[in-house]
């Protein structure tokens, strides 16, 4: 399971969640229930009734705020009873410590499989950036519950407005909240997700692991990625220390931070980073290291355990990873979602590869 919260929490690129917290909610939850079993997309059936689990909130909320899985559990009965469909299958929304390892929690618990696939590969701080509204799959109707029992349940006429009030009830409800949301069937869950999250997962997190005990982590995750087609293209973009951190949790139920990192030998040009919930954009002086929604992440230099934006912090030595996404989060209505305009950057989208080479 911790093979599993690393490569998850390297794929959220700081967001996502804490990835302790995740495994140890995974690890209870399994140890209590058993292990859940864990399906393809080839494996779903056509009438399948599929139901996305997500935290919805500022990631520095979760590590101060009380919460459980049953928080999830009220949230996704709440949807089963509006939609009158109870669920045979939950899946992640989006790659992270926690929110990629939730499901399994909840799986568990219910008795259900879950899902090697989510809603975007990475991770994002909306709920309406995700590969399910890019190909048509209504957000609504969702449900959000709290630590209290509290529940809501919300129609949108979209995605955008969906998460508009879903940000609202999050703000009132304490910056935190849990959430069910994307109700779909077999048939559209294979057609608007990404494939095999957990899967790469396990493979990233595994890498980094049996690497540092040969003393080699970086060269043993990019021999690793490079077996994954989505994510071929990798660069170690910088490797220095945090000399600066500007971050606030925001009181619309965001993460905004800026970093500066210096080189680890001191001459020359330091590189900014951009944050909301995950790292958004990496610039060096007047050029672009990297934007989303390619990754970019930040590891420890020696370990290469991936570093959340909440546990970022004044004199960290880090390394800056770039790394490239698929297809499905680079064609133009992904990249309308979630692509760097989506954030108020100014910039077209550029893959990795091409900044990697320019």
């Amino acid at each position: 399971m911790s093979d599993l919260a690393r490569g998850a929490a390297f794929l959220a690129c700081g967001g996502g969640g804490d990835p302790y917290l995740g495994q140890l909610l995974c690890e209870h939850a399994i140890e209590t229930y058993g292990m859940p079993k864990v399906i393809g997309l080839d494996e779903l059936p056509d009438d399948a009734a599929v139901y996305v689990l997500a935290m919805h909130g500022a990631p520095t909320v979760i590590i101060e705020k009380l919460f459980s899985v049953e928080d999830f559990d009220i949230a996704l009965a709440q949807l089963e009873k509006y939609t009158g469909r109870p669920a045979t299958v939950v899946m992640s929304g989006e790659a992270g410590g926690f929110n990629g390892l939730l499901p399994i929690a909840i799986a568990a618990r219910r008795g259900l499989p879950v899902l090697d696939a989510d809603g975007v590969g990475r991770a994002v701080p909306e709920a309406h950036m995700t590969t399910f509204n890019a190909n048509g799959i209504s957000l609504s109707p969702m449900a959000m519950a709290n630590e209290h029992g509290e529940s809501v349940i919300i129609n949108a006429r979209n995605a955008y407005a969906g998460e508009r009030v879903a940000r609202a009830v999050t703000i009132e409800m304490g910056l935190f909240t849990a959430m069910a949301l994307y109700p779909m069937t077999g048939e559209e869950a294979r057609r608007a997700s990404v494939p095999e999250v957990l899967t790469i997962s396990l493979r990233i997190g595994r890498a980094i692991r049996e690497g540092r005990s040969r003393g080699r982590p970086l060269e043993a995750l990019f021999d690793t990625l490079g077996t994954i087609p989505t994510h071929a293209h990798h660069k170690l973009l910088f490797d220095g220390k945090i000399v600066d951190v500007d971050r606030e949790t925001s009181m619309k139920g965001f993460t905004f931070a800026r970093y500066k990192l210096a080189p680890t030998t001191g001459e020359g040009e330091m590189v900014e980073i951009m944050v909301q919930n995950e790292n958004l954009v990496a610039r060096q002086g007047g050029r672009i290291l990297g934007m989303v929604p390619d990754l970019l992440v930040l590891v420890d230099a020696e370990t290469i355990e991936p570093i959340t934006t909440e546990t970022v912090r004044h004199g960290q030595r880090v390394k800056l990873i770039g790394v490239s996404v698929g297809p499905m989060l680079r064609s133009p209505v992904a990249l309308e979602w979630f692509g760097p305009k989506a954030f108020g950057l100014e910039t077209d989208y550029i893959p990795i590869e091409e900044l990697m080479h320019g």
